[in-house]
């Protein structure tokens, strides 16, 4: 029987959880029971401990140095890797660009997502909230705001329908999410090898032939990450039926957005490129 470690208070696990409990039982052939733990550090030393025997996790909140004697097994699909706006019905101005008025009031939960979307309309009244995610809708309906920008994945966690609102999904390369975004990734101790070969069956390919491991494109937007020392970026790897390598990215320093964009034909040494070059870019500026 596998044990699996998810987090009581997190609503990504509660919404996905038992989805994935299935998921892990179909793949492995195996009979699951779940603990729940009150915080990441408690999970993560169930795990350690062997206490369970693998901890779901999303990617993109995992650091790029995980505890030692912990690793990521498999990979899931990529599912939602964008952000959405969203804009009650009643703010809607279907004329405008991004259906918002101008000068509209709009609430983001991060700086680099916050100066990406100036790009487009560069009239937009924008603010980084401190108060996180679970107080942007409520916040939206109080009227703080005529519009907010979270992540896709978010839309349905929290129950965000189209009856109430108007949701606009940007492609992920026109608004860069973070590095590893919508990948769930399969934790488990290193020395569980019977575990571990249970869970490499998760393991998924990209949607392109010919197929890869998911983690050749997310390696890459996590090796920028490291790179920065685990900053906060935005980053993001696909690889198109040629298998060349198409990588964008944003940073945020002294308040200014610095992008990059390189392709080449293998991910070998891409996010270095991408760091000298973002590196480079913030130097000729100062």
């Amino acid at each position: 029987m596998l044990t699996i470690g998810h987090i009581l208070p997190d609503k990504w696990a509660q919404t996905f959880g038992d989805g994935i409990d299935k998921l892990i039982s179909h793949k492995t052939s195996q009979a699951t029971q779940t603990l729940l733990f009150n915080s990441e550090k408690e999970l993560l030393n169930a795990l350690a401990v062997g206490e369970i025997a693998v901890a779901p996790r999303p990617l993109w909140q995992l650091p790029t140095f995980l505890p030692k004697g912990i690793v990521i097994t498999a990979l899931s699909d990529r599912i939602s890797p964008s952000y959405s706006l969203i804009i009650p019905r009643k703010n809607v101005v279907d004329t405008q660009l991004l259906s918002l008025k101008d000068k509209a009031r709009v609430a983001f939960l991060s700086d680099i997502c916050r100066l990406q979307s100036q790009e487009f309309r560069p009239d937009l009244q924008t603010t980084t909230l401190k108060s996180g995610i679970d107080e942007i809708i409520p916040q939206l309906n109080k009227g703080d705001f005529d519009a907010c920008v979270i992540p896709s994945m978010e839309v349905q966690i929290m129950d965000v329908t189209e009856t109430d609102y108007q949701i606009i999904r940007f492609n992920p390369k026109e608004l860069i999410p973070e590095a590893g975004f919508g990948v769930t990734a399969f934790l488990t101790a290193e020395d569980d090898i019977t575990t571990r070969r249970w869970i490499t069956s998760m393991d998924k390919n990209e949607n392109v032939t010919p197929y890869k491991p998911i983690s050749t494109v997310t390696n890459v937007e996590r090796r920028l990450k490291q790179l920065f020392n685990d900053m906060p970026i935005a980053a993001y790897c696909e690889r198109d039926r040629a298998s060349n390598y198409h990588f964008l990215a944003a940073v945020v320093v002294g308040g200014i957005l610095r992008k990059a964009r390189l392709s080449q034909s293998t991910n070998f040494e891409l996010a270095e490129r991408c760091y000298e070059k973002l590196i480079s870019s913030t130097e000729n500026t100062n």
